[in-house]
């Protein structure tokens, strides 16, 4: 689940592997990023292949949302992909 937002509002929200699927008051913040990726068509449609594991297709996401924000995810989440919580203030 990724969720983005500014002084306490919903900017921008959709689930890891569901990300044709977004809510908040800018849904499409990130769909330039996420067609950019190869993860979704500029129509929110997904890009990725039907047989592509999920490990690889969240991966795409992944390395958007760390670019996108200047994060450094720490490296289980690559490898495992387990993040309980990440709080930027």
């Amino acid at each position: 689940m990724f969720s983005h937002a500014r002084d306490g509002v919903d900017v921008c929200s959709f689930g890891i592997g569901e990300e044709g699927w977004r809510w908040g008051d800018q849904p499409d913040l990130l769909l330039p990023e996420l067609v950019a990726a190869g993860v979704l068509h500029s129509d929110g449609q997904y890009a990725r292949p039907d047989d592509e594991s999920y490990r690889d297709r969240d991966r795409h996401t992944l390395a958007l949302i760390e670019t996108r924000f200047d994060l450094s995810l720490p490296r289980d989440v690559w490898e495992n992909e387990r993040l309980l919580a990440l709080v930027i203030g």
